[in-house]
């Protein structure tokens, strides 16, 4: 019995660790661009406004809004904004082809983004700001934008 409750513990455990939580985020100040209603992001854990990711590790950023005007096609891209972007590496940046997002999207019909974020192993362990945006790929106007903190840790 003891083991079963054990067992019980450590699943419920690595469960809540995979569940998405929603975070903080900042809307971006320029582009026209709309934000989100919501972010949420299946992050290690939530310390002082920023999601902890471990290094080598894939989390599930999810951001749901509501477009202010029809796409067919779009593209997204996460940068590490500074005091210049620099686009992350290894992103796969047709949105609808990915199924980071269902296309074409509506004008005022709700829509979620779903970006698989993979941390590399290579990344320092720091503190990084990331934009993340979509783009219409006929028009190049900004369909959505968000600022997200996240804190990168070294596997325990």
């Amino acid at each position: 019995m003891a083991s079963m409750v054990l067992y019980v513990a450590v699943a419920c455990c690595l469960t809540a660790t995979t569940l998405a939580v929603d975070v903080p985020f900042t809307s971006c100040s320029t582009g026209g661009a709309v934000s989100p209603s919501s972010v949420s992001v299946n992050c290690s854990s939530v310390v002082r406004g920023m999601c902890v990711m471990v290094k080598g590790a894939t989390y599930s950023v999810q951001a749901h809004f509501t477009p202010e005007r029809e796409s067919r096609d779009v593209e997204s891209s996460v940068a590490w904004k500074t005091w210049v972007e620099m686009p992350l590496t290894g992103q796969n940046r047709n949105a609808c082809t990915s199924r980071q997002v269902s296309c074409p999207l509506s004008t005022n019909s709700i829509a979620t983004l779903t970006y698989p974020l993979h941390v590399p192993t290579y990344w320092m362990r720091r503190r990084y700001p990331l934009v993340f945006r979509l783009t219409d790929r006929a028009t190049n106007l900004p369909v959505l934008c968000f600022n997200l903190r996240v804190q990168i840790v070294s596997r325990a």
